[in-house]
């Protein structure tokens, strides 16, 4: 009785959906129509006419199976008869063509932008004091404190990382599942006072913090489940306040940070690399401030006005295919 209970409100909520979204097509003459959630509005594209629909996808919910067979055949054949994909990176596009059997000249990367009205000016403020954070060389890590985000593997390499640079600061900013374990873990003897857990960090300061760091690191990971970084747009914040990134070489970080060039891509997996990375480039100043520019300079190409009109030529690409 509740499955034909969950079934019936199921069906009525996607009718109304539907006729709530044929409305507005018809009232403002929309010839596109771009659904941002795949396995919750997959369904739309089975069931719109006369208009062009294009499937919006970050990563992870490619990556990751879906709850069933069922589910992941729907998932499969919403993309596959999708007018057109949107991915966020090419390891996103590369996933879709291929677990997905989706026809590659369909899909579309437009890699996430950055907010440029928050970095216009490179900002100047240094806001470590407000934080509690010393003057010497400091490592900025943010972001929900997940497993793939390599935060843990981050710490376990950090006492290599004072080896070299003892004072050295590390921040990780972020608050999420993994906090307490996270927390404890910088308390270990071997870390002395270097490790500062910030919590959560309001928008409107993060511009300044990411400045205020010498190097912005988050060794990302693909859990064995698939979890992965769609693209990683921290990476991209950071590079627009001028900080270079030491970023995990897996899922979409490897479009966000160019490697060599505004930050160093690492195996997110191997401590010895990560903490190398993050030792070379503390003590290279010439090198670390090279990139902090060229991470700048590229960050201003990223802006989301640009990607927008990417997207939109995009959807004018489609609409002239008929």
């Amino acid at each position: 009785m509740q499955k034909l209970t969950n079934y019936i409100q199921g069906f009525w909520i996607k009718f109304h959906i539907l006729k709530a979204l044929k409305g507005l097509i018809r009232r403002r003459n929309y010839t596109s129509v771009c659904i941002g959630s795949l396995d919750a509005l997959g369904w739309l594209v089975g069931w719109l006419r006369h208009v062009k629909v294009v499937i919006y996808v970050h990563g992870e919910e490619v990556s990751q199976e879906a709850y069933s067979k069922r589910a992941e055949a729907r998932r499969r054949k919403a993309l596959q008869s999708a007018d057109g994909i949107i991915a966020v990176s090419h390891f996103t596009a590369d996933l879709i063509a291929k677990k997905y059997g989706v026809d590659p000249e369909k899909i579309e990367v437009v890699t996430n932008g950055v907010d440029l009205s928050r970095f216009e000016e490179k900002p100047t403020e240094n806001v470590r004091t407000q934080f509690g954070l010393g003057h010497g060389p400091l490592v900025l890590a943010v972001g929900r404190l997940v497993p793939r985000k390599g935060f843990d593997k981050l710490l376990e390499a950090w006492p290599r990382v004072l080896a070299s640079v003892p004072e050295a600061q590390l921040a990780i900013g972020g608050t999420g599942p993994l906090g307490e374990q996270l927390a404890a873990e910088a308390r270990q003897p071997e870390m002395g006072e270097s490790v500062h857990m910030l919590g959560f960090v309001p928008d409107e300061v993060m511009p300044s913090l990411y400045a205020s760091a010498d190097l912005f690191a988050m060794p990302n990971r693909t859990m064995p489940d698939g979890d992965t970084e769609g693209f990683g747009l921290v990476f991209l914040e950071a590079a627009a306040a001028g900080t270079p990134s030491i970023a995990g070489n897996a899922g979409g970080a490897v479009d966000a940070v160019l490697d060599g060039e505004t930050g160093r891509l690492v195996d997110g997996e191997d401590v010895s690399a990560i903490a190398y990375a993050i030792t070379d480039l503390l003590t290279d100043e010439v090198t670390r401030k090279r990139m902090g520019e060229a991470a700048r300079k590229h960050a201003l190409t990223q802006g989301w006005p640009d990607k927008a009109q990417q997207i939109l030529a995009f959807l004018d690409r489609l609409e002239k295919a008929d």
